[in-house]
């Protein structure tokens, strides 16, 4: 018996054969020394004209607080401060408690000073100055601010009690240590030292992840692919990994073992003559060195491998980072809450305590208790507002970006692993990374998209400050000529009038307390005065750069954090000149002045980042609060202007919102995101598992955030929860075991019951169609799918598409049309309710294509203006297709 063609009579594969499996065609030119002409440069490098062109889809979108900003670093900043303030503010009270029970002697003065420590005023002498007084009244307000309007009411209370019995016994003195000195230390001590030990960790975790980030934007990271049009013979690249020689060890023994297995003899090995010229041929056994066709495979396969793990390392120390600081922002933000309630509790217990042990002085504690009732009404509410809407969100986010974090971490341990075995020689390894270049291996790992995750996993947003056109992220290149660090990050900003970048003022920050001054402005240039200039990438690897040109500055060298960024700020700057050409003041006093000086103290309308690091929501803005149920909170009002805003500004989603009072899925009330596919509206909680599902089961959207077309509002109007549920819970009574959840259930119960409704399909009532086969069963839905879209029935369609109906069936005896095809053609009938674009958008939603073609080639805007469709289908088609 002949062995195989592609095996020697061992059944071994030879080494040539080896080598033409590993083979691929070269890549012509190195993906790093590609220089990228772009459209609006010459090839000599000078702009060229460009026309005016309308970018007003060009807005600064809201974006997490939580992510690596001046924003984000102000509050940080400003709140362990104010930690700071409070902790000095309650030490002091504390002391003063330990001073009042240890001097009995002195108990009438210590319950003086105990009482105006408690109004946050210290005692001055008779002797001391204006200064003084002056200090010490700015001292008192930055204490009330710290303490909160709440605690400052209560401790006024504790101090005028206090005055009144200035000669109390001493087993009060002791209750009054045990409630304020005691609690508070603990209070103090546990805060402070956790707020440390987490601003540490987000400092070294931000920095760390700036630092591999920017390794790689500026091409130090990554290992060059080894390139067989500037290498010849047997050498490898030099910018080829060193793990290539261990590569080629590994192929060699594999070769090796080939030849052992084989039974090869060195009889083999040595010469032999060909019955043609006779000439002698080597034949070199599996020690011998590798082609250089197989050096190169194995070269380029590591590169891969190394760009992914190193890729991989990246999105994990940033997500790392994101997750630190967003503890930390939480621990910032508990502090905030808790102490209004945590320490209002221990000043209610003193007076609890006054009240048991002082019987001459019931009736002065008798006319407090009232006020005290109410305050501990007060401080229940707060509590339970805190525990049942603040504490369980930030959690849910917590976990969700914990969460995410171990997913990338996961991914980033299989790169490792990937690594290795390239590294090893691994012929699989190598043939599946060999021919990957960098921007396939970005694209496999959603690099670019990492920030956008993270900032939606999070869920901390901030408003945009109100002028600024532009914000974010930039590499500043340095104009010297030699710079140990060519690259400097900067936050830049752009308005209508110039293009500017916030520095951080240490001078200022070391000797005041005024935060708002953190960071500075420092203008750049006019934007009426510069032109635009888009960089091709150059050879070591730095991408996304860009120029700004002026006529009075050395041109500014700029780098976006991805192509995103790089088209937002490139396009906005063009139209923000071209507008300012068009409309700007050629005459203003300031126009080409100030370049490179510090902006004098912004107003009310220019706020700089400091004073505006407060705007963010400490709840997602997607969270819909019970405004009546928060006492006092910022977060409750925020939300419910948020709601008032957004339903005054479209009707339309407040006539959704109240047609769909509950969740679909656990009966929460007020639920405001919408499930575009499925027509239902769910809340916040469930939208997190409908979101897990992936966009082919439940595309998931805001009413508040996101901005619902035409199409997208009409369709969740005309059905709604009422309408979609009985068709996804019809079957439900026939599955034993299950019921429906209630708002307060789990994640894993509430996640259990949403796939099993959608992903599933465990509720659906098949009856009738049990005899059907899979296919049966998907060609009558279909074409029941056919039937609903010709007769405009959105409902119909809703129970066709869950039942398994294809919106890609082809009705053969329709002139090959698709359910997309019918429904563009309904006609309106007099009396009854015109539904064709609520069933045409509801197709696209769950997949159809526009460009969908009939036996007879038209598309659905020919086969609707030959068929003499309604005229608002067409316009809707030709929004569609624009």
């Amino acid at each position: 018996m002949t062995a195989p063609d592609n095996e020697d009579e061992s059944g071994f594969m030879t080494p040539e054969m080896l080598l033409a499996d590993l083979q691929q065609p070269d890549q012509e030119e190195d993906a790093d020394q590609i220089e990228v002409q772009t459209d609006d440069t010459h090839s000599n490098g000078s702009p060229a004209p460009q026309p005016l062109q309308d970018f007003s889809h060009i807005q600064n979108e809201r974006t997490s607080f939580t992510a690596d900003s001046p924003y984000f670093s102000s509050f940080c900043e400003k709140e362990i401060q104010s930690l700071t303030v409070l902790s000095d503010a309650l030490k002091e009270i504390s002391t003063r408690t330990k001073t009042y029970v240890q001097n009995g002697v002195n108990m009438v003065e210590a319950t003086r000073r105990l009482a105006a420590s408690c109004r946050l005023k210290r005692e001055l002498s008779s002797e001391a100055d204006m200064e003084d007084r002056e200090n010490e009244e700015t001292a008192f307000q930055l204490r009330k601010q710290a303490v909160g309007e709440e605690m400052v009411t209560l401790l006024a209370m504790l101090g005028s009690v206090l005055e009144e019995t200035a000669f109390a016994q001493e087993n009060m003195c002791r209750s009054l240590e045990l409630t304020l000195s005691e609690t508070l230390d603990a209070f103090i001590e546990s805060e402070t030292k956790m707020t440390s030990i987490l601003k540490h960790q987000a400092d070294e975790t931000t920095e760390a992840a700036e630092q591999v980030y920017l390794k790689y934007l500026t091409g130090k990271a990554v290992t060059k692919p080894y390139s067989s049009a500037n290498n010849s013979g047997n050498d490898l690249d030099h910018g080829a990994s060193s793990s290539n020689g261990t590569a080629k060890t590994r192929v060699g023994n594999s070769l090796r073992n080939w030849s052992k297995k084989a039974g090869l003899s060195t009889e083999i090995t040595g010469p032999r003559r060909t019955a043609s010229n006779g000439s002698r041929n080597n034949v070199e056994g599996a020690d011998a060195e590798l082609s250089s066709e197989l050096q190169a495979a194995i070269a380029k396969a590591a590169y891969a491998a190394n760009l992914r793990s190193t890729l991989e390392q990246i999105r994990l120390a940033n997500a790392t980072a994101e997750l630190k600081r967003f503890q930390l922002m939480k621990q910032l933000l508990s502090v905030k809450h808790r102490k209004r309630f945590e320490l209002g509790e221990s000043i209610v217990a003193c007076f609890h305590g006054m009240n048991a042990y002082y019987h001459q002085c019931d009736d002065l504690v008798s006319g407090v208790i009232p006020r005290l009732n109410r305050l501990q009404v007060a401080q229940n509410q707060l509590r339970e507002s805190f525990h049942k809407v603040t504490s369980p969100s930030w959690r849910e986010r917590e976990l969700t970006l914990i969460d995410t974090t171990n997913r990338i971490k996961d991914d980033y341990i299989t790169s490792v692993r990937v690594m290795d075995r390239v590294s090893d020689g691994d012929i699989v390894a190598v043939k599946e990374n060999q021919d990957l270049d960098a921007k396939t291996v970005e694209e496999e790992v959603d690099f670019w998209n990492l920030f956008k995750m993270l900032s939606s996993n999070s869920r901390f947003q901030r408003e945009c400050m109100p002028g600024i056109i532009i914000e974010g992220w930039l590499y500043k290149k340095s104009s010297a000529m030699i710079s140990l660090n060519p690259w400097s990050r900067r936050w830049f900003g752009m308005d209508k009038d110039s293009i500017f970048y916030y520095r951080h003022d240490s001078e200022i920050r070391k000797g005041s307390s005024d935060v708002a001054k953190y960071y500075e402005r420092v203008k750049m240039c006019d934007v009426v005065l510069c032109t635009i200039r888009e960089l091709p990438s150059d050879r070591n690897g730095s991408r996304y750069c860009f120029q700004l040109v002026s006529p009075s500055e050395k041109p500014l060298t700029l780098q976006a954090k991805s192509e995103t960024d790089y088209r937002m700020w490139v396009d906005g700057i063009r139209s923000n000149i071209e507008k300012q050409l068009v409309s700007g003041d050629p005459l203003k006093a300031d126009l080409n002045k100030n370049i490179g000086l510090k902006a004098k103290r912004p107003s009310d309308s220019n706020l700089d980042a400091a004073a505006y690091a407060e705007s963010f929501s400490e709840l997602p803005l997607d969270v819909n609060d019970d405004a009546d149920n928060v006492v006092s909170t910022p977060v409750g009002n925020k939300r419910s202007s948020l709601t008032s805003f957004v339903c005054k500004a479209n009707p339309v989603v407040r006539e959704i919102m109240e047609m769909n009072p509950i969740c679909a899925d656990c009966g929460m009330a007020d639920p405001d995101w919408a499930s575009l596919n499925l027509g239902v509206l769910v809340c916040i909680e469930c939208s997190a598992v409908h979101r897990s599902l992936g966009v082919h089961v439940s595309k998931i959207r805001s009413l508040m955030l996101d901005s619902l077309n035409e199409g997208e509002e009409r369709l969740v109007l005309s059905l709604g929860n009422d309408k979609v549920n009985p068709i996804w819970e019809e079957g439900m009574k026939q599955q034993e075991g299950w019921k429906k959840p209630t708002e307060l259930v789990d994640r894993k119960t509430r996640e259990d019951w949403i796939k099993s409704k959608y992903m599933w399909k465990g509720f659906l009532d098949f009856t009738g169609t049990e005899e059907l086969s899979e296919d049966e069963r998907i060609e009558k839905y279909s074409r029941d799918l056919f039937e609903a879209a010709r007769n405009g029935d959105v409902c119909g369609a809703v129970y066709a598409l869950s039942h398994g109906g294809s919106v890609d069936w082809i009705n053969k005896n329709d002139g090959g049309k698709t359910p997309l095809h019918a429904s563009v053609l309904v006609r309106k009938v007099e009396g009854q309710p015109w539904l064709a674009i609520e069933t045409t958008e509801l197709l696209l939603q769950n997949g159809a294509r526009m460009d969908v073609l009939d036996a007879s080639s038209h598309g659905l805007l020919d086969c609707a203006l030959l068929g003499n469709a309604e005229l608002a289908m067409v316009e809707f088609l030709t929004t569609k297709l624009a």
